[in-house]
Protein backbone atom coordinates (compact mmCIF):
# COMPACT_ATOMS: atom_id res chain seq x y z
CA UNK A 1 0.00 0.00 0.00
CA UNK A 2 0.91 3.70 -0.73
CA UNK A 3 1.28 5.88 1.40
CA UNK A 4 -0.35 9.12 1.39
CA UNK A 5 1.93 12.10 1.04
CA UNK A 6 2.07 14.96 3.27
CA UNK A 7 -0.82 17.65 3.19
CA UNK A 8 0.96 20.85 1.72
CA UNK A 9 0.63 23.78 3.54
CA UNK A 10 -2.11 25.65 3.48
CA UNK A 11 -1.45 28.81 4.62
CA UNK A 12 1.75 31.35 4.39
CA UNK A 13 2.72 31.41 7.99
CA UNK A 14 2.91 27.50 7.23
CA UNK A 15 4.50 27.49 4.39
CA UNK A 16 7.12 29.44 6.08
CA UNK A 17 7.12 27.50 9.06
CA UNK A 18 8.23 24.52 6.65
CA UNK A 19 10.56 27.26 4.77
CA UNK A 20 12.32 27.74 8.19
CA UNK A 21 12.79 24.26 9.21
CA UNK A 22 14.28 23.26 5.93
CA UNK A 23 16.82 26.03 5.89
CA UNK A 24 17.32 25.61 9.81
CA UNK A 25 18.35 22.18 9.54
CA UNK A 26 20.68 23.03 6.52
CA UNK A 27 22.16 25.63 8.19
CA UNK A 28 22.61 23.68 11.01
CA UNK A 29 24.69 21.07 8.92
CA UNK A 30 26.67 23.74 7.54
CA UNK A 31 24.88 22.70 3.74
CA UNK A 32 24.42 26.41 2.54
CA UNK A 33 26.95 27.40 -0.20
CA UNK A 34 29.43 30.16 0.71
CA UNK A 35 27.17 32.57 0.32
CA UNK A 36 24.90 31.86 2.27
CA UNK A 37 27.24 31.27 5.85
CA UNK A 38 25.76 34.72 6.89
CA UNK A 39 22.45 33.08 6.43
CA UNK A 40 23.84 30.20 8.45
CA UNK A 41 24.98 32.49 11.57
CA UNK A 42 21.17 34.55 11.40
CA UNK A 43 19.01 31.41 11.13
CA UNK A 44 20.81 30.02 13.94
CA UNK A 45 20.34 33.04 15.48
CA UNK A 46 16.74 33.93 14.83
CA UNK A 47 14.95 30.66 14.01
CA UNK A 48 13.42 28.58 17.00
CA UNK A 49 11.05 25.67 17.29
CA UNK A 50 7.64 26.36 19.18
CA UNK A 51 7.15 24.70 22.08
CA UNK A 52 4.28 23.31 23.88
CA UNK A 53 4.14 21.67 27.29
CA UNK A 54 0.95 20.54 28.63
CA UNK A 55 0.70 19.10 32.12
CA UNK A 56 -2.03 17.40 33.59
CA UNK A 57 -4.04 19.06 36.01
CA UNK A 58 -3.58 16.50 38.86
CA UNK A 59 -1.02 17.27 41.57
CA UNK A 60 1.99 15.96 40.49
CA UNK A 61 4.86 14.88 42.85
CA UNK A 62 7.97 16.73 43.33
CA UNK A 63 9.81 14.38 41.70
CA UNK A 64 7.56 13.02 39.40
CA UNK A 65 9.00 12.67 35.46
CA UNK A 66 6.76 15.28 34.32
CA UNK A 67 8.83 17.85 36.79
CA UNK A 68 12.35 16.70 35.42
CA UNK A 69 11.31 16.77 32.02
CA UNK A 70 9.96 20.13 32.83
CA UNK A 71 12.57 22.06 33.85
CA UNK A 72 14.71 19.96 31.92
CA UNK A 73 13.24 21.55 29.00
CA UNK A 74 13.47 25.02 30.28
CA UNK A 75 16.79 25.08 31.02
CA UNK A 76 18.84 22.93 29.44
CA UNK A 77 21.39 24.29 26.71
CA UNK A 78 18.68 24.53 23.87
CA UNK A 79 16.82 26.96 26.26
CA UNK A 80 17.96 29.76 24.01
CA UNK A 81 15.81 28.55 21.35
CA UNK A 82 12.59 28.59 22.83
CA UNK A 83 9.73 31.57 21.66
CA UNK A 84 6.63 30.46 22.55
CA UNK A 85 6.10 27.99 25.55
CA UNK A 86 2.11 26.82 26.56
CA UNK A 87 1.92 25.45 29.94
CA UNK A 88 -1.49 23.62 31.21
CA UNK A 89 -2.27 22.59 34.45
CA UNK A 90 -1.32 22.22 38.28
CA UNK A 91 2.17 23.56 38.45
CA UNK A 92 2.20 23.51 42.69
CA UNK A 93 4.93 20.83 42.99
CA UNK A 94 6.91 22.21 40.07
CA UNK A 95 7.44 25.32 42.22
CA UNK A 96 9.32 23.55 45.15
CA UNK A 97 11.99 24.00 42.62
CA UNK A 98 12.04 27.71 40.99
CA UNK A 99 11.48 27.45 37.45
CA UNK A 100 13.58 29.53 34.62
CA UNK A 101 11.94 30.71 31.69
CA UNK A 102 14.16 31.02 28.53
CA UNK A 103 15.77 34.25 27.90
CA UNK A 104 14.48 34.33 24.12
CA UNK A 105 10.97 33.53 25.27
CA UNK A 106 8.89 35.86 23.33
CA UNK A 107 5.03 34.33 23.72
CA UNK A 108 3.83 32.85 27.03
CA UNK A 109 0.19 31.37 27.41
CA UNK A 110 -0.63 30.31 30.78
CA UNK A 111 -3.93 27.99 30.59
CA UNK A 112 -6.26 26.17 33.71
CA UNK A 113 -2.32 26.92 35.20
CA UNK A 114 -2.65 26.81 38.99
CA UNK A 115 0.07 26.83 41.44
CA UNK A 116 1.95 29.61 40.59
CA UNK A 117 2.56 32.35 43.37
CA UNK A 118 5.45 34.55 42.29
CA UNK A 119 6.10 35.59 39.38
CA UNK A 120 9.24 37.77 38.41
CA UNK A 121 9.89 38.65 34.88
CA UNK A 122 13.24 41.08 33.49
CA UNK A 123 12.31 42.68 30.21
CA UNK A 124 9.69 40.30 29.59
CA UNK A 125 7.29 41.24 26.33
CA UNK A 126 3.65 42.18 26.47
CA UNK A 127 1.99 40.55 29.47
CA UNK A 128 -2.05 39.92 28.44
CA UNK A 129 -3.33 38.61 31.28
CA UNK A 130 -1.56 37.14 34.86
CA UNK A 131 -2.19 33.90 36.42
CA UNK A 132 -5.08 33.67 38.75
CA UNK A 133 -3.89 33.39 42.36
CA UNK A 134 -0.43 34.98 41.84
CA UNK A 135 0.92 36.51 45.04
CA UNK A 136 4.02 38.15 44.09
CA UNK A 137 4.56 40.02 40.90
CA UNK A 138 8.18 41.57 40.22
CA UNK A 139 8.86 43.46 36.57
CA UNK A 140 12.16 44.85 35.99
CA UNK A 141 12.76 47.10 32.86
CA UNK A 142 9.00 46.38 31.29
CA UNK A 143 8.26 48.58 28.22
CA UNK A 144 4.56 47.28 27.89
CA UNK A 145 1.35 48.68 29.25
CA UNK A 146 0.54 45.96 32.59
CA UNK A 147 -2.89 43.83 32.76
CA UNK A 148 -4.92 43.76 35.61
CA UNK A 149 -3.73 42.67 38.87
CA UNK A 150 -5.44 39.82 40.60
CA UNK A 151 -7.27 40.28 43.81
CA UNK A 152 -4.85 38.06 45.40
CA UNK A 153 -1.51 39.62 44.53
CA UNK A 154 0.23 40.70 47.83
CA UNK A 155 3.39 41.97 46.67
CA UNK A 156 4.55 44.19 43.69
CA UNK A 157 7.71 45.27 42.55
CA UNK A 158 7.91 47.66 39.68
CA UNK A 159 11.85 48.26 38.67
CA UNK A 160 12.23 50.68 36.15
CA UNK A 161 9.15 50.38 34.22
CA UNK A 162 7.73 51.98 31.34
CA UNK A 163 4.12 51.71 32.70
CA UNK A 164 2.86 51.74 35.30
CA UNK A 165 -0.69 50.84 37.44
CA UNK A 166 -3.00 53.25 38.36
CA UNK A 167 -5.37 51.03 40.25
CA UNK A 168 -3.76 48.29 42.60
CA UNK A 169 -6.28 45.99 44.29
CA UNK A 170 -6.73 46.20 48.12
CA UNK A 171 -4.64 42.64 48.34
CA UNK A 172 -1.50 44.24 48.17
CA UNK A 173 0.69 45.10 50.79
CA UNK A 174 4.12 45.33 50.08
CA UNK A 175 4.42 48.12 46.62
CA UNK A 176 8.00 48.96 45.43
CA UNK A 177 8.48 51.71 42.78
CA UNK A 178 12.14 51.90 41.29
CA UNK A 179 12.89 54.52 38.75
CA UNK A 180 16.56 54.87 37.25
CA UNK A 181 16.76 58.81 36.35
CA UNK A 182 16.94 60.57 33.70
CA UNK A 183 14.14 58.73 33.69
CA UNK A 184 10.91 60.28 35.18
CA UNK A 185 9.56 58.96 38.79
CA UNK A 186 6.87 56.42 37.92
CA UNK A 187 3.43 58.27 39.28
CA UNK A 188 1.74 56.63 42.58
CA UNK A 189 -1.56 54.96 42.15
CA UNK A 190 -4.34 57.10 42.12
CA UNK A 191 -5.59 55.29 45.20
CA UNK A 192 -3.61 53.72 48.42
CA UNK A 193 -4.36 49.98 48.55
CA UNK A 194 -6.95 49.28 51.89
CA UNK A 195 -4.16 47.25 53.93
CA UNK A 196 -0.89 48.90 52.26
CA UNK A 197 1.84 48.35 55.02
CA UNK A 198 5.28 48.63 53.19
CA UNK A 199 5.63 51.39 50.12
CA UNK A 200 9.47 51.90 48.47
CA UNK A 201 9.61 54.96 46.12
CA UNK A 202 13.30 54.24 45.73
CA UNK A 203 15.59 56.34 43.00
CA UNK A 204 19.07 53.89 41.92
CA UNK A 205 20.94 57.09 40.76
CA UNK A 206 21.19 60.95 41.63
CA UNK A 207 18.19 62.98 39.34
CA UNK A 208 16.78 66.08 39.30
CA UNK A 209 14.09 67.06 39.44
CA UNK A 210 12.98 65.16 42.40
CA UNK A 211 9.22 63.53 42.83
CA UNK A 212 7.07 65.01 45.36
CA UNK A 213 4.83 62.27 47.45
CA UNK A 214 2.04 64.54 48.83
CA UNK A 215 -0.13 61.70 50.57
CA UNK A 216 0.84 58.39 52.40
CA UNK A 217 -1.61 55.68 53.29
CA UNK A 218 -2.57 55.49 56.59
CA UNK A 219 -1.91 51.92 56.94
CA UNK A 220 1.45 51.73 56.45
CA UNK A 221 4.52 50.28 58.91
CA UNK A 222 7.68 50.27 56.69
CA UNK A 223 8.50 53.24 54.39
CA UNK A 224 12.04 53.24 52.79
CA UNK A 225 12.41 56.70 50.04
CA UNK A 226 15.20 57.80 48.29
CA UNK A 227 15.51 60.67 45.34
CA UNK A 228 12.69 62.66 46.72
CA UNK A 229 10.71 64.77 48.77
CA UNK A 230 7.66 63.91 51.56
CA UNK A 231 5.15 66.41 51.79
CA UNK A 232 2.72 64.41 54.26
CA UNK A 233 2.26 63.67 57.51
CA UNK A 234 4.41 60.47 58.19
CA UNK A 235 1.24 57.49 59.68
CA UNK A 236 1.05 57.02 62.87
CA UNK A 237 1.16 53.12 62.61
CA UNK A 238 5.13 53.94 60.57
CA UNK A 239 7.53 51.48 62.72
CA UNK A 240 10.22 51.87 60.70
CA UNK A 241 12.26 54.50 58.31
CA UNK A 242 14.99 53.42 55.29
CA UNK A 243 16.56 56.43 53.43
CA UNK A 244 19.00 56.76 50.87
CA UNK A 245 21.69 58.62 50.01
CA UNK A 246 19.81 60.93 47.93
CA UNK A 247 17.08 61.58 50.68
CA UNK A 248 18.03 65.05 51.96
CA UNK A 249 14.42 66.17 53.34
CA UNK A 250 14.51 65.93 57.41
CA UNK A 251 11.56 64.07 58.78
CA UNK A 252 10.55 64.07 62.39
CA UNK A 253 9.83 60.57 62.97
CA UNK A 254 10.36 58.47 66.94
CA UNK A 255 10.65 54.89 64.86
CA UNK A 256 13.30 52.82 63.71
CA UNK A 257 15.55 54.84 60.62
CA UNK A 258 18.44 52.90 58.84
CA UNK A 259 20.33 55.16 56.82
CA UNK A 260 21.54 53.18 53.23
CA UNK A 261 24.23 54.32 50.65
CA UNK A 262 23.32 51.27 47.73
CA UNK A 263 21.22 52.98 45.45
CA UNK A 264 20.04 49.30 44.44
CA UNK A 265 18.90 47.82 47.32
CA UNK A 266 15.58 46.27 47.51
CA UNK A 267 12.78 45.41 50.16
Amino acid sequence: MERAPPPAPTGLANYQDMMRMVFTSMAGRRLLPKEGWGLNRAIRDTAAPTVSVHVKRAPLKADSTSCTILHGLLEDSARRLVVKLTMEGDFTSVQERPLSLPPSLVSLYLNGFRGLRELDLVAFPQLDELPPGLRFLKLRNHDHPLPPLPDTLETLVLDNCTHHVANIPDSVRSLSLYWLPPNPAPPLPTRWPAHLERLMYWAKSDGAPMPVIKRLPPTLRELALNGCEVHASLPRTLQKVRLGRNFTQQLTFTGRVTVNSNDNWYF
